[in-house]
Parts: structure tokens; sequence; C-alpha cells
């Protein structure tokens, strides 16, 4: 099966993904992605001890109370976050204090977001506790595994919105968002997550939502026919891809190259060809064998 982020990768540029996934050349990690993870992480746990702090709400307790709650939790989650990850960020020189300003103001606002949808829910209610737990819609979801041998997809959604007859996928990504809808790939992306989530739940899935964290906007996806025969036509493009029959040519937008971490390698084109000649060669000691993708991949970085 394919990894549901694939199709994004693939969307964006079919040239990288078949030097990482059929060559083996690595991505160097990135301070701008090191963040995206402590950020990612953070909102994680957000999600998934929501209940714990639902239920220490109490009876008459007022929305500035209520936001107090949230926010302090929220800062104890992006504290771990950060210590997580302390000696990933010291190898590039990042001030653990400095990433802790940079994201303060979006924890802040998503305490504060949050803090009111369950405040008024309390109110309209008149539940706290357990009970509000119980009854609170909608409930967040977080990081779901979730698999399809039908649509030949795995994944992990970020987030899910869990209301009382529907569930809304969401998807977390950082970085700037376009003027209109989402980007491409993130298009693929979440309506493959809504089809993933709409066979195992039974239920339709007609919208999915991608958040843009930096720009703090919520773009929602609408789930159609169309959008669902172009995730299908897709999964047998990657498939096809990753057969590693050629190397695919430059994304025709080379503004995408600016920081691509395998970029230097890519326009080699001298040693792409070499080691693309070696990767044919182990596919044909290794086709009787039926030896995976990875095995081939470990291979090449002997």
């Amino acid at each position: 099966m394919l990894s549901v982020t694939m199709l994004s990768s693939y969307e964006y540029c079919k040239r990288k993904l078949f030097l990482e996934k059929v060559m083996g050349v690595t991505e160097p990690p990135k301070p701008a992605l090191l963040k995206g993870s402590v950020r990612h992480q953070a909102y994680e746990q957000m999600a998934k001890q929501e209940e714990a702090i639902v239920t220490s709400l109490t009876e008459g307790m007022e929305k500035q109370e209520v936001l107090a709650r949230f926010r302090e939790q929220y800062l104890k989650f992006l504290d771990a976050s950060i210590a997580a990850y302390a000696s990933q960020l010291a190898s590039f020189s990042i001030d653990s204090k400095d990433i802790f300003g940079v994201l303060l103001p979006l924890i802040e606002t998503e305490a504060q977001a949050r803090a009111l949808v369950v405040h008024s829910f309390m109110l309209r209610s008149e539940a706290w506790g357990k009970k509000l737990w119980r009854l609170l819609t909608p409930k967040i979801d977080a990081e779901r595994r979730i698999e399809s041998g039908t649509l030949e997809l795995i994944g992990i959604i970020d987030q899910i919105e869990v209301h009382e007859d529907r569930q809304v996928p969401i998807e977390l990504k950082t970085g700037l968002c376009p003027i209109q809808g989402v980007w491409p790939g993130h298009k693929l992306q979440i309506a493959a997550y809504a089809m993933l989530l709409e066979e195992a739940s039974g239920k339709p899935i007609d919208e999915g939502i991608v958040r843009y964290l930096d720009s703090r906007e919520r773009r929602v996806v609408a789930i159609n026919p169309y959008l669902k025969k172009d995730i299908r036509k897709k999964v047998g493009e990657v498939k096809t891809l990753l057969e590693g029959r050629a190397v695919p040519g430059f994304v025709d937008n080379r503004s995408k190259c600016i920081s691509c971490g395998i970029r230097e390698f890519c326009y080699a084109e001298d040693k792409v060809a070499e080691r693309f000649s070696k990767v044919r060669m182990l596919q044909e000691r290794l086709a009787k064998n039926r030896v995976s993708q990875q095995k081939l991949v470990s291979l090449l970085e002997k």
C-alpha cells in the first residue's frame, strides 16, 4: 500500500519522490521542518489530552477561567514538545526560548478558540466534568492511523472533528497558504484521508479541512466524485513511478527547487544516471526474490 503523503509528494515533484523512494536519496533535516515538527507535536497533544482538560472543568466556571485552564495545559504541551526536540534544535543553534516565543501566539490563539467552543457548549448543555465530555460535540480525535486494501492507501490523519452525525478529517500544515483554496498536493492528501475515513466509518464524508497554521487559515475542501476519481488515478501513477522504470524530468515550476534539500544531487544529472544504473541492476538481481522497495533502498545506501 502507498502512504497518503506520497500522493502529495507526487503532485509537488515527481522527480524528488522518485529520487527519495526509488533511488534512496535522503533529504537532510532543515530548521523550518524541525520547527514544524515541534508545532505539530504540540497540536497533537492538545487534541489527545482534551478529554482530561474538559473533564477537569467544574460547575459555574466563567469563560476566562476555562480559557486559563486551556492556556495552562496547552503551554505545557508546547514546553514538552520543545523539550522532546531539544537536542535537534541545538544542532541548528535554535534557542528553545526563541522557538517558544515564535509559537506562543499560535498556541494562545488555539487555546482561546477551543475554550470558547467548550464554554459555550457548557452553557447550552448545563453540563461539566465527565458529563460535559460525554455530550461535547465536536470532539477532536488525533493521529488516527487508517488503511484500506481496496484503496491501496495507508496514512495517519492529523485530526478528526467528530460531530454527532458526521466526521471531518483535518490536515495541519505549516507554511503559507494560497490566496484561495488549498495547494494541489494538500487537496489530494485531505481527499485521500476523507476516502479512507468514509470507508472505515461506512458514512459519507463530504468535506475535509486543511488548516494552515502559520496563516491561521482554515480551508474547506469539498469531496466530490471527480476528486475521488483523481485520487484513484494518482494511486496508479505513483505505483507506476515506484516501479523505477525511468527517472522523471525536472519539475516545471523551478521555484520549488530553491529550498529543496536534494537539489544539488538532483541537478547533477551524471550522478543521477550513475545511481539509476545501479538501481536497475539491483532491481533485476532482486526481482526473482520479490524483495521490497525498502530493502532495495537499504542496499543502495551501503
